[in-house]
């Protein structure tokens, strides 16, 4: 470790390359001209969405492996740049998990996306006896449990992390309550995305026409409720609707359940509606051009969900990323009124709890522009207060560098 410049490394492996900009941007901002390098370990799939994105930035040291490499040699290659830094960042451990019990580090942040999986997966396993389900439990079994040794090496990692990193804070204060591997000493809240003031988000006249409405993220069976989606879409178009809306999807894969989805909507006859798809990972500058432009988000969630034969709970074991967006877009969010395990005051959210009540909520808005101009101001303050500069600062000051 360095005795006064600070060296970070940022191991992502898999597949969450969609925060690691907001990622590196927080440890520059914390560290400034204490800052060496950070290191960047990743697979060549990852590096492809966030390679245009950093184009601007000096202190980073990328260590690019092919695809098919392993965990383990990506590791065990890595690893005498992991130990010689002064901070390791984990973004994503999902498979392969008995690569990463070789990192022994005091300075270790995991970052938690399903916390089920990372404290109680044996508690949690899904054990439906359907075909889908008996096939994911046989290839877990084969790669992870005998391949990997899952359970044993889950629980090695866990005693190894220093902090282990929830994306919200209602998720934290679940795992808080819940797990006994978490404790008050060795938890931060440190979300997916930093509210910069300098954001360009164009401020929209009441006059203006169209009204962008977005779904972000992966379409599947297993995590959104594709079928509450339709209904609702239909339901607009067989409204009069005072301003055009551009329905769209980013991010959302190639799932047969989005094909499907945009074949039933293709016979919606309302001219007033139109819906495009960006079917692919983006980049994040593509990312963040998109949320700029759009007005409103929903986020149609299976609040429970299975994600590779583990039972995980979205507002309590599992967070979506659509909370976040406003960080880089302050806009109304959209989401299930279950979400949340206890009632909360988040000033850009709109609960609702069935298709008709979704239905007119969005109405309202795309029918009332001055209401959406308010709400994206009461969501402006909301961003700051949740995932604002200062609060990022005051969570990784807890991190004991060079002392």
């Amino acid at each position: 470790m360095s005795s006064d410049r600070i060296s970070i490394s940022i191991i992502e492996l898999d597949f969450h390359a969609d925060n690691l900009q907001e990622l590196v941007d927080m440890f520059i901002m914390q560290y400034e001209k204490k800052l060496k390098t950070i290191h960047l370990i990743l697979k060549k799939d990852v590096f492809s969405i966030v390679e245009s994105s950093f184009e601007l930035y000096t202190k980073l040291t990328f260590h690019i492996f092919e695809n098919f490499y392993s965990h383990h040699k990506c590791i065990r290659e890595s690893l005498n740049i992991i130990q010689s830094s002064d901070i390791v960042f984990i973004n994503t451990i999902t498979q392969n998990v008995k690569s990463f019990t070789y990192i022994d580090h005091p300075n270790l942040i995991l970052r938690i996306h399903n916390a089920n999986r990372q404290f109680e997966p044996l508690r949690h396993l899904n054990t439906s006896l359907n075909p889908y389900n008996i096939f994911n439990l046989l290839k877990f079994l084969i790669k992870e449990v005998i391949g990997n040794q899952y359970f044993a090496s889950i629980a090695k990692i866990n005693k190894g992390v220093r902090y282990f990193a929830f994306p919200d804070i209602e998720i934290m204060e679940y795992a808080l309550k819940t797990y006994k591997q978490v404790h008050t000493g060795n938890v931060m809240y440190l979300p997916l995305k930093m509210y910069k003031t300098n954001f360009d988000n164009p401020k929209k006249s009441a006059s203006s026409k169209k009204v962008y409405l977005s779904i972000v993220g992966r379409i599947d069976k297993n995590t959104r409720d594709v079928g509450l989606l339709y209904k609702v879409i239909n339901g607009i178009g067989e409204e009069t609707l005072l301003h055009p809306i551009a329905i769209r999807f980013i991010g959302c894969g190639h799932k047969n359940e989005m094909k499907k989805l945009m074949y039933n909507l293709s016979f919606i006859k309302n001219k007033m509606i139109s819906c495009s798809v960006n079917w692919n990972n983006v980049s994040q500058s593509e990312m963040r051009k998109f949320l700029i432009e759009s007005d409103i988000i929903v986020s149609p969630l299976k609040l429970d969900c299975v994600v590779k034969v583990i039972k995980e709970r979205y507002g309590k074991t599992k967070v979506t990323g659509n909370f976040s967006d406003i960080a880089i877009s302050p806009q109304p969010i959209f989401i299930s009124a279950q979400y949340f395990n206890e009632s909360v005051d988040l000033q850009n959210l709109n609960l609702f709890n069935n298709v008709v009540d979704l239905k007119n909520s969005l109405l309202t808005y795309i029918n009332n522009p001055e209401l959406l101009i308010k709400k994206k101001e009461l969501a402006k303050d909301e961003a700051m207060k949740r995932y604002g500069k200062e609060v990022i600062e005051k969570q990784l000051s807890k991190l004991k560098v060079n002392e």
